[in-house]
């Protein structure tokens, strides 16, 4: 090739070159929108405040949050002890059924996974001809809750020979609300389970006349919103404050749900503050302009 031309070429390709990295670079220098370029103005500022280099202060604050977890767990693992003591005491018993559905509304289920289903392994297909309505609804609902196959015959004996649940029963506020929360928890075509969930809701409506306020409230509750279908930790929230309101509480239980609820909140509390940070230090270095959103 003739000299003259390849030097020609080389100053042309290094020239292009040149446009190319000066492109690129005001390309990441430039602020599409206003907000984009806001941040840009105030740069220092953000970085202060929302960056991902933490201050001192903010350092403090989360080694303080840190050991107060540390704290909090420490405890938590100590309460979980004494609940686990008391739950595995008679697992053959209502009491310890009871135990369950109370771990369950306090949203702390999750804390005796294992125990609890191995309760549950160990009392199906036990059945006891002394249960009243309440018990054998409970038993009911938390095996099906928990995924066990079980016969809608437990409830024959609560029934006259034409097939409808006696009459007797419809005085039993407890137990046709442990019916009620039973009755949704149907399969496919099992007619005890329609007529329960019939013969309780008539029967709920008729005693809420007669309620006080707080009981008036609960069955109220139940008729709109079976447990089942109720978010965990709004229905958590919930049951904490009315489980310290009763005599019967279980103060370990109760400080155990409150910590729990408590740890699990600043958790959340400290994944929204780290999700924000990132969004912030992402506007802030340029990329807000270059998002293209499809619909």
């Amino acid at each position: 090739m003739n000299p003259a031309i390849r030097a020609r070429l080389d100053i042309s390709g290094r020239a292009s070159l040149t446009r190319i990295k000066t492109a690129s670079s005001a390309k990441w220098r430039r602020r599409d929108t206003p907000l984009a370029a806001n941040l840009t103005a105030n740069s220092h500022n953000s970085r202060n405040l929302h960056g991902c280099f933490a201050s001192f202060s903010s350092l403090r604050e989360h080694q303080v949050h840190l050991e107060t977890d540390y704290s909090t767990e420490t405890r938590i693992e100590e309460l979980k002890k004494r609940v686990q003591s008391t739950l595995c005491t008679d697992i053959y018993s209502t009491r310890t059924m009871t135990i369950i559905d109370t771990i369950q509304q306090l949203g702390i289920s999750h804390q005796f996974e294992d125990q609890i289903e191995l309760i549950l392994e160990r009392n199906i297909g036990i059945t006891n001809e002394e249960d009243d309505l309440f018990s054998t609804a409970l038993r009911f609902r938390l095996f099906r809750q928990g995924g066990h196959t079980v016969s809608t015959d437990v409830f024959h004996k609560f029934m006259d020979k034409n097939g409808r649940f006696k009459e007797s029963m419809s005085k039993d506020l407890r137990g046709l609300l442990s019916l009620h929360e039973a009755s949704y928890l149907s399969a496919k075509d099992e007619e005890v389970l329609l007529q329960a969930m019939e013969f309780s809701k008539e029967h709920l409506q008729r005693q809420m006349l007669h309620l006080n306020p707080s009981a008036d409230r609960d069955v109220g509750i139940t008729l709109e919103f079976p447990r089942h279908r109720r978010m965990v930790r709004a229905e958590a929230r919930n049951h904490i404050r009315a489980y310290g309101e009763e005599s019967g509480r279980a103060m370990d239980m109760l400080e155990l749900a409150n910590l729990d609820f408590d740890l699990v909140q600043s958790q959340h509390k400290m994944e929204i503050a780290m999700l924000r940070r990132h969004c912030i230090l992402f506007l802030d270095l340029g990329f807000g302009g270059q998002l293209v959103y499809n619909n």
